[in-house]
């Protein structure tokens, strides 16, 4: 795979997420797509993939996101048509402050159409969330709700993550 590929992919998907285009997104994804967090895994078609994307766009906003960049640290060839790339991911206010950052972890596929992401693998993100969501008290600085990991109970003023990107 050929490095300034890999960042325009990265560059293309930061402003399709910062711009909420959710189909846009998925055209960058090949399907079903795949996700592993927490020890867990999730496999998602193009419509549930869709219907995350728009809860976590609405959580991104949610918590100040004015828009979002992707930058590639590490490129990594498997195989001659997979790739591991690691990114540096960088959310921003409406006054171009970081809000969060964190490390995020991809597997991208060459297929017939193109490079496409195959899986994500969002811990980074998730603890990046954790940690900003918890105040000493142990209330959410923010107002507003929004969605929580699947399977995991809510905890008491603990909001996080959807975190399948």
């Amino acid at each position: 795979m050929v490095a300034a590929l890999v960042d325009a992919l990265f560059r293309d998907y930061g402003e399709a997420v910062s711009s909420g285009a959710i189909e846009r997104v998925q055209q960058m994804w090949s399907f079903p797509a795949f996700m592993m967090f927490d020890g867990r895994q999730v496999v998602l078609d193009a419509a549930a993939f869709g219907e995350n994307s728009k809860r976590l766009d609405a959580f991104y906003r949610g918590h100040g996101m004015a828009r979002i960049d992707y930058d590639v640290i590490e490129l990594l060839c498997l195989t001659p048509t997979t790739a591991s790339v690691r990114t540096i991911v960088r959310l921003y206010d409406s006054e171009d402050r970081i809000v969060t950052q964190w490390a995020h972890v991809h597997l991208l596929s060459d297929t017939e159409d193109g490079l496409r992401i195959a899986a994500a693998l969002p811990d980074e993100e998730m603890r990046a969330w954790d940690a900003l969501a918890m105040t000493p008290g142990g209330r959410d600085r923010r107002a507003g709700p929004t969605p929580m990991r699947p399977g995991k109970r809510a905890v008491e003023g603990r909001q996080r993550s959807p975190g399948l990107t």
